[in-house]
């Protein structure tokens, strides 16, 4: 059998310097041809395919050099920031309470009150999905800006001393909450509630041996 004079995938003539049973002119064409042949592709597809290849996040064309599965510019910058705006947008609930919990903690710190640590669906669950303030059903699949939607309301406000406790929040529809703004409405008992386990936490805590003089 002769040996080939031109590139079985480019067509190119194969240097004489090459092994006598060479078909491809180059290594890049073996490797170019091997990669076509696993994805079932004839050269004109393959070309095409690595010609007009973007990345997906920055829309910045792919170099050829790259393989064949490379989506993304080089690095992990670009895969990063598709990674976290697809979670993002598959978790816009989690992250829109995260947020709104933060704040309110913020707000607590600033008034300097007593802070607890928990979930709204928490509360919201164990008020059995009824607003405290009018009574009425609230919708669990409602979302904010949805005036029906739930949110947390603190029965004693925390411009008014109340603490950010789950004795001193309830579950109320986003427009009842905005009605009442900062207001104390029917929040006697909620307020004897959070003092007395402000009374119980402060019990709670070591005392400190001051030892003799």
């Amino acid at each position: 059998m002769e040996p080939l004079e031109d590139c079985v995938w480019c067509g190119s003539a194969i240097a004489a310097e090459r092994a006598a049973n060479a078909i491809f002119c180059t290594d890049e064409c073996r490797n170019e041809a091997r990669s076509a042949a696993r994805h079932h592709l004839s050269r004109p597809d393959y070309q095409a395919l690595i010609r007009d290849r973007r990345c997906l996040e920055c829309d910045t064309p792919i170099a050829q050099s790259r393989s064949i599965r490379a989506r993304f510019c080089p690095g992990r910058s670009c895969l990063q920031k598709f990674n976290m705006r697809r979670w993002s947008s598959n978790n816009r609930d989690r992250i829109n309470e995260h947020g709104r919990a933060s704040s309110q903690r913020r707000r607590a710190r600033l008034a300097a009150t007593v802070i607890e640590s928990f979930r709204h669906r928490e509360i919201f669950e164990r008020d059995g999905w009824t607003c405290k303030l009018c009574q009425e059903p609230v919708d669990p699949q409602a979302r904010h800006p949805d005036p029906r939607s739930g949110s947390l309301d603190h029965v004693v406000p925390l411009a008014k001393g109340g603490h950010h406790t789950r004795a001193n929040v309830q579950l109320a529809h986003l427009i009842c909450n905005l009605r009442k703004a900062d207001k104390l409405v029917g929040g006697l008992t909620a307020a004897v509630r959070s003092s007395e386990q402000l009374a119980e936490r402060i019990e709670q805590q070591p005392l400190l041996d001051l030892g003799t003089a």
